[in-house]
């Protein structure tokens, strides 16, 4: 299959095709997800030059180990989940403490409301997102990273837990928790809309 047609198949299909040793399946992998994955990296840690080489590391074991690996039916979360346990071990080595990113990122998550969203640039409410933002940032790291793994990223509360390392059951009492705080900050009407607009909550 050429790379066009590689880059329309599901993701259990286009795992598969990698696992059998396809390099233009590992390409399309590569290039769908190095950006999101970067992106994900540098909001648990300012080390930018750390998660570059975490990336690289992790795909270049991706193909070194591709006939290891198990199946996935979404690539994203299973390399999400990855890229944290790597840069866990390599912030606990620098550190020299046995913490997990979740317990003390070292750095407050960052996440805000992206001022390329199509939404936002429909409304033209400065206003709005200015109020959004501050509740974000009212939130924990722990919080923060839920939202945007959940409606950013547009996550399975099952992949969620397993990015995050929690039992679903804990996943529903943070993403409680978080939109309860968001309530306290904005008019609740309000969060529903942007977040539905922005990260389709309650699709999945």
């Amino acid at each position: 299959m050429d790379k066009l047609g590689l880059e329309q198949i599901n993701d259990t299909d286009l795992w598969a095709a990698f696992q059998s040793g396809s390099r233009k399946a590992f390409i399309v992998i590569y290039e769908k997800y190095i950006r999101v994955l970067y992106e994900y990296g540098s909001k648990l840690s300012p080390n930018h030059e750390l998660v570059e080489d975490c990336i690289q590391e992790l795909y270049i074991d991706l193909w070194l180990k591709k006939d290891q690996l198990g199946s996935t039916h979404n690539i994203k979360a299973y390399l999400f989940t990855s890229l944290k346990r790597r840069l866990t071990r390599q912030l606990s080595r620098i550190s020299q403490q046995k913490q997990k990113i979740e317990e003390n990122y070292g750095v407050e998550f960052a996440l805000e409301v992206s001022q390329e969203t199509k939404m936002l640039e429909e409304l033209q409410e400065k206003h709005w997102k200015n109020r959004l933002n501050e509740a974000l940032q009212g939130l924990t790291p722990r919080q923060r990273e839920f939202i945007f793994l959940k409606y950013y990223q547009k996550l399975s509360y099952d992949e969620v837990a397993r990015v995050m390392d929690l039992k679903k059951k804990g996943v529903y009492k943070l993403a409680d928790r978080a939109i309860k705080a968001l309530k306290s900050s904005v008019l609740v009407t309000t969060v529903i809309l942007l977040l539905l607009t922005v990260w389709e909550v309650f699709t999945s």
